[in-house]
């Protein structure tokens, strides 16, 4: 049998209805890493373990491992604690207390869960001794400053040029005028942003200079200052070509300079510079280590000794230096089996007397070229060869994997580690540079500048108040949010606070530097989350070049697992101008239209297209010049999150960068060679420009799932937001939202209802008016502020099939779900029963009713024709769905559903006689839609939606 699907009011609003997850520490500190049979003490060392948990240690083991030189202080006193690690306590050890000599850090198991690990081949470090280029703007606060006064006088000037009670083509003339007095007297210089490239180990390095203009001005480059050693080739189109010297050193360095043709003229900034300058930084081998084998040597063989230089010339290749450094590192070994320590590492900071912050020696000369200790070792490591370590290829699940753990300490010494202690211990106030960024889970600093810590967020250290988190801006922009420490309780010396925490990062979502390892295949490189971490330390970060789909993944890129859509839009034509333009000249000789009436390149019109997840996102601007002139294109407004690459012929590719929230815009302009002179058009752009919208995950959903939660299972609540996502996945947005749907269950087999929906309406101006939801996705603001957006409710007594499989005597749990979810985005009706449509409340939907003729069934005092209360019921041949979308794709006016006696689903449903489609009134067991037709989708553009069709399982 068939259920049906009952519309009716809700208290919340319009309702519709359906019946049926380490090692080391800071002193920079020793690191220290450990296997699973004892536990660790708080020393300054940062170590690995075998087993899943670490610490930050003061000082080395007694015994195993050298001291720290006894000039330097107490490391108790001033340094911060180095994290080492060691396996991970069973409940009934967890008060043990550790051996003070005991450094303790990264950990790994005996096994592993392959489905955890990294493949080898999947994760491979990035290549050694690789090129990296950085180019950089000069900016100004004066310059910055300019441009914000114009650009508010540019907004509101066009807000005043919409509001003047005039025609299009007037308005497009001002707005025309607007820009003439802006390109001419206001006109600015171009802006140049940061860009950072990475390339293969030989040849000569290329790069470009990212520079736009403000005003769409044509760009020209020239060398202001070349290299020290090497020649640079600078190309029209901003690329450059660097070839190093005999005598390059690793680094490198030149500066370029992108000026605008034009006249130049700024009165809000007369002294404007002609051009921008652009620094460009080269590496290729500019960070070498020296490593100092003293006790122990003889364990060091050539073959660990090149494993260890490899994960440090790899782990170099993901920073760029402004002064060729060499990093001297003193390194031990020792061979005990039944030692918990596998390795450790540290670099005292430059100063461990004053209260404050400091970078450890190793960060230090990275980042300056000074040395601050001389002769001295700038970093130490020792290491365990009493276990099976796996130097090259894939480590085996009872190896140990080298390479992870080196990268792990090495990174440590870098300064990836703090010296916070137990409560009650936290009274040094001599800090690394890692502890000004701990922060709570709203980012509130609990380190002050003077370095002294607040005892009030003492729980905080054993994950009390939800424990503490890294708060520095490139890392927060990496993660979406302050990134999570590892605070367990109770208090792991070492460990707790210096590294990322286990439980939220773990499974195939496992960082480098989290406070536990495994055996088996291990990471081989950083993600985006510890770069930029980093990065707040203070270094000039590479990304990989090439990054894992893994890394990809946690680059907290929002959506990254959800197909994208982009609206290419191009500026709208005046088509006044255009016509007379092409009416008074079609006629004259193409010299003369190409002299002096030439006129900009025409592009299509928008152009919406999708692809899945994983898919490059990409788009091609097509234009065509009305004279034949050649058409070349620029990228005139950059992404805010993410990089453009933009080919010759108007073809693009856009790459999301980890501060990419759902959505992005960028606009290229395609111009045509020549004087551009058009004497019947002195005000337009010779360029037509193309806005493009871009969409990967815009839409997410917070189900609150309140009375009657214990129906909603685990796969339940999977398979609604799997639908949710889906259905959301076919509208583009030009904001980024969250909709916040409050979701109940019951069990009831009284009743043939098995699912509701409902929003609320947005009380704005318009006569007709959206639901919460459909005005949330539309604005991109909340008209309900912290209210759910939307209500959710469904019956558990019926036979709900979940996933792709649904039985003859199922029902189809993903098609209902996107059922009621359109009557939410606005597919829902206010009209009544006959006789009882006497409010003027409507949504948009009902803006579309009519009869069989066309004729409106609300008239413009908003209040109902009662001639067609028959219609309701489907006398006078019922009511019709107008939208002229909804009408281009059926072919005529759509029927309604409108059966006698009256029930809450008609008017709301399409005509189930006629039609078979997702919003029938009913739906049959068995596999349903899982897809929106055209006709679902043209209803949604009447509806104010942009949409794009979408295939079943596309999203996820």
């Amino acid at each position: 049998m068939r259920r049906w699907l009952q519309l009716g009011a809700a208290s919340a609003g319009v309702s519709a209805a359906l019946l049926g997850f380490s090692t080391l520490a800071p002193e920079i500190g020793v690191a220290a890493a450990e296997t699973e049979s004892t536990s660790a003490s708080a020393q300054s060392s940062a170590s690995s373990d075998s087993e899943p948990s670490s610490s930050a240690a003061a000082q080395t083991d007694a015994g195993d491992e050298p001291e720290p030189d006894t000039d330097e202080p107490e490391p108790d006193d001033s340094e911060p604690e180095p994290d080492d690690s060691e396996p991970e306590l069973e409940d009934d050890e967890s008060d043990d207390e550790s051996d003070d000599d005991e450094p303790e850090d990264l950990e790994t198991s005996e096994t592993s869960d392959t489905d955890d690990l990294l493949d080898a081949e999947d994760d491979v470090a990035e290549p050694v001794k690789r090129w990296a280029t950085r180019t950089e703007g000069r900016d100004t606060e004066r310059r910055q400053d300019v441009a914000g006064q114009i650009e508010a006088f540019t907004e509101s000037s066009k807000q005043a040029i919409e509001s003047l009670p005039v025609g299009e083509p007037v308005k497009d003339l001002l707005n025309g005028g607007l820009y003439f007095v802006r390109r001419t007297f206001l006109n600015q210089a171009p802006v140049v942003a940061p860009v950072t490239l990475t390339a293969g180990s030989s040849g000569p390095v290329t790069g470009r200079i990212d520079a736009v203009d403000p005003d769409g001005d044509r760009l020209v480059y020239r060398l202001v200052r070349g290299p020290e050693s090497g020649i640079v080739q600078i190309n029209p189109d901003g690329t450059y070509t660097y070839t190093p010297g005999t005598d390059f050193d690793g680094v490198a360095t030149f500066t370029v300079a992108a000026h605008d043709v034009g006249l130049h003229v700024n009165l809000a900034d007369l002294f404007r510079p002609l051009g921008t300058r652009a620094d460009v930084l080269v590496n290729q081998g500019a960070v070498n280590f020296a490593f100092n084998y003293t006790t122990g040597a003889e364990h060091w063989t050539p073959e660990r000794q090149a494993a260890l230089r490899d994960a440090a010339d790899a782990l170099m290749g993901y920073f760029l230096v402004t002064k060729p450094v060499t990093l001297t590192y003193d390194v031990e070994a020792y061979e005990d089996w039944d030692s918990p320590t596998l390795a450790t590492g540290f670099s005292q900071l430059i100063d461990t007397e004053t209260a404050g912050f400091f970078p450890g020696i190793v960060q230090h000369k990275l980042q300056t070229g000074a040395d601050a200790n001389g002769d001295q070792a700038d970093g130490w490591i020792s290491w365990n060869f009493g276990r099976d370590w796996a130097l090259t290829g894939t480590a085996t699940p009872t190896q140990l994997d080298f390479r992870t753990t080196a990268l792990h300490e090495l990174t440590h010494s870098l300064g990836f580690a703090g010296s916070v202690d137990a409560a009650g211990e936290n009274s040094n106030p001599n800090r690394a540079d890692f502890e000004r960024w701990i922060t709570t889970a709203d980012g509130t600093v609990v380190i002050g500048a003077d370095g002294q810590w607040n005892s009030a967020f003492d729980p905080n250290l054993t994950g009390g108040n939800g424990g503490l988190y890294f708060g520095g801006p490139n890392a927060v922009a990496a993660y979406g949010a302050p990134v999570p420490l590892y605070t367990p309780n109770p208090w792991a010396s070492g460990s707790s606070g210096s590294h990322l925490d286990d439980h939220t990062f773990t499974g195939i979502d496992r960082l480098l530097m989290n406070a536990g390892t495994v055996a088996g295949p291990g990471l081989h490189a950083l993600s985006p989350i510890e770069l930029g971490i980093l990065a707040d330390l203070g270094y000039v970060v590479v990304p990989p070049n090439t990054p894992t789909a893994r890394w990809a993944a946690q680059a907290a890129v929002i959506g990254s697992d959800r197909p994208w859509a982009t609206q290419q839009s191009p500026s709208p034509s005046r088509d006044p101008v255009e016509n007379l333009v092409r009416g008074v000249v079609a006629t004259l000789p193409a010299a003369v239209r190409q002299s002096l009436f030439n006129q900009a390149p025409t592009v299509g019109g928008t152009v919406i297209t999708g692809g899945a997840a994983g898919e490059s996102i990409v788009g091609h601007v097509q234009a065509t010049d009305p004279e034949g002139d050649a058409v070349v294109y620029r990228l005139s407004k950059r992404p805010t999150a993410g990089t453009v690459v933009l080919g010759a012929d108007g073809s693009w590719t856009y790459v999301p960068d980890a501060g990419f929230g759902g959505v992005d815009t960028f606009v290229i302009v395609a111009d045509d060679t020549g004087p551009h002179v058009n004497l019947l058009d002195l005000l337009w752009s010779s360029g037509t420009r193309s806005s493009v919208l871009v969409n990967q995950g815009a839409v997410s959903f917070e189900f609150t799932y309140t009375t009657g939660a214990e129906h909603w299972t685990t796969e339940r609540r999977a398979e609604l937001n799997s639908a949710a996502r889906y259905f959301a996945d076919n509208i583009i947005v030009e904001k980024a939202v969250t909709l916040d749907y409050e979701v109940t269950g019951w069990d009831s087999a009284s009743t043939s209802i098995l699912a509701t929906a409902s929003s609320g309406l947005a009380v704005t101006g318009d006569a007709f008016l959206q639901t919460w939801v459909q005005n949330k996705l539309r604005t991109g603001t909340d008209p309900n502020g912290a209210a759910a957006d939307g209500f959710i409710t469904w019956n558990f007594a019926y036979p709900w099939a979940l996933g792709t499989s649904v039985g003859p005597n199922e029902l189809d749990f993903s098609t209902v779900a996107m059922h009621e979810l359109m009557h939410s985005f606005g597919f829902i009706s206010m009209v009544q029963a006959p006789g009882a449509n006497t409010g003027t409340y409507w949504t948009v939907y009902d803006s579309f009713l009519v009869d069989s003729s066309g004729a409106r069934a609300i008239g413009r005092d908003l209040t109902w024709r009662r001639e067609l209360d028959p219609n309701l019921t489907g006398g006078n041949g019922g009511l019709f769905y107008a939208g002229p979308n909804a009408v281009a794709v059926h072919g005529g006016l759509v029927p309604l559903f409108a059966e006698d006696p009256w029930t809450a689903s008609n008017v709301a449903h399409v005509d189930d006689d006629t039609i078979d489609d997702l919003m029938n009134p009913g739906i049959d067991r068995g596999p349903g839609d899982r897809t929106l037709s055209p006709l679902m989708l043209a209803i949604m553009q009447d509806l104010g939606y942009v949409v794009v069709q979408r295939m079943p399982g596309s999203s996820s």
